[in-house]
């Protein structure tokens, strides 16, 4: 099912860590679905991700480790079954992990198909979330399944606005800097580049003092 689990880096990926993430965040959202059920068996997250069985018990052991799931052995059909479930710090750990991830989503978006390079930018990113919204909207079975869905875009649409404000800040702070250095460069009666520098730390140094 999730391919890219087994595939190698793509070019213009983003670092390791970022995978590491968004397998523990899918993960950990199996077994929060599950989890009011009874849980989940680490064979069925192995057929759910096509992946060997290996690697889904390393994942189960790492969140078992950072107490983010917990396992216990129940009987099922006369047969004893280690079933998976999320914690309360899990909870609180894969919401985190869908605000910090929400952002780079739409890395997966760009390397699904070819065609998508051609797209401008923001024809892209608002067709492939709209598209994929109908998509997941037409597979709900109930107006909570639908409300959480809208929920989640919801985060990462407010997400996406306050990296679009520091963005904006940090422009604001360079253009600022740029020009106050073109003037002071145009003022120079001798050059001097290690004038500039120190004028460029100094300014550096100002702006990340905290405010008063």
């Amino acid at each position: 099912m999730f391919g890219f689990f087994k595939m190698g880096m793509p070019p213009g990926a983003p670092p390791l860590a970022e995978f590491e993430k968004l397998r523990e965040l899918l993960f950990m959202y199996q077994i929060q679905v599950a989890t009011p059920g009874g849980g989940i068996t680490g064979y069925e997250l192995k057929t759910l991700f096509n992946i060997p069985q290996t690697s889904v018990y390393r994942e189960l052991n790492v969140l078992e480790g950072k107490k983010f799931v917990t396992a216990e052995e129940k009987i099922v059909d006369g047969r004893a079954q280690k079933r998976y479930m999320l914690t309360d710090e899990g909870d609180r750990q894969l919401k985190d992990l869908k605000g910090a991830i929400a952002g780079k989503i739409l890395f997966l978006f760009e390397i699904l198909t070819p065609e998508m390079a051609e797209m401008p930018r923001s024809s892209m990113t608002m067709d492939m979330i709209i598209t994929f919204i109908k998509n997941r909207i037409r597979a709900m079975t109930t107006k909570d399944d639908a409300l959480s869905l809208l929920d989640n875009f919801e985060d990462f649409s407010n997400h996406q606005i306050k990296s679009l404000e520091r963005g904006l800040e940090w422009a604001k702070r360079s253009g600022e800097l740029l020009a106050k250095m073109k003037e002071f460069v145009e003022k120079m009666d001798e050059y001097s580049p290690d004038k500039i520098i120190e004028i460029i730390e100094q300014e550096m140094q100002d702006q990340q003092q905290p405010e008063e």
